[in-house]
């Protein structure tokens, strides 16, 4: 299994993704990733539940290495028309601790083999620059669980704003066999 999750993870993930972060970092991450999946299916399918792993990552970037935290997180959904993405997980992380920016191409979503179970990765740091320190750990730690299973999105049923085009080939196609005659509404 792990195999096909480290396949999978260098044919999916972005070359610029890969080039900024050691091989130790990136096999931490796809076990995190494994071990995350395998735990959400010995859970209950009946609750959403929210797996996170916080630690410090060093990037080695052209003009030298920089540290940053990376965030792991793994989330259940409850219904297969939930939504929870790169967006959802910075306002989360933004609001369990404010005055934190995400890392540019730091992002990345690993769907595991069922579709309620979701793995994202992405790095953050602070604003100002300064280093995180053990206070910002534990408050991050204790508040991020909490605001991502605030922050999945359940989107409703538009009925006059369809998501995508994909959509209104649907309803075009599903409205064509209802019409029988022009005179009908």
């Amino acid at each position: 299994d792990i195999f096909g999750l480290l396949q999978q993870f260098l044919v999916m993930s972005r070359e610029e993704f890969k080039i900024h972060r050691s091989a130790n970092h990136l096999s931490r991450l796809i076990a995190a990733a494994y071990l995350f999946t395998k735990s959400m299916d010995r859970k209950s399918r009946a609750e959403r539940h929210v797996l996170l792993k916080i630690r410090p990552v060093v990037l080695d970037l052209p003009w030298g290495p920089k540290t940053v935290m990376g965030v792991c997180v793994a989330v259940r959904f409850l219904s297969q028309e939930e939504i929870f993405e790169e967006k959802h997980l910075g306002k989360a992380v933004q609001r369990a601790l404010p005055g934190l920016k995400i890392v540019s191409d730091s992002f990345y979503l690993l769907e595991g083999h069922s579709k309620d179970v979701v793995v994202l990765y992405l790095e953050i740091e602070k604003e100002n620059g300064d280093l995180f320190s053990k206070e910002d750990l534990r408050e991050l730690k204790t508040a991020l669980p909490h605001e991502v299973q605030k922050a999945v999105e359940v989107p409703l049923k538009s009925i006059f704003m369809p998501r995508n085009e994909e959509e209104i080939l649907k309803h075009i196609v599903a409205l064509s066999g209802q019409l029988r005659f022009v005179k009908d509404l």
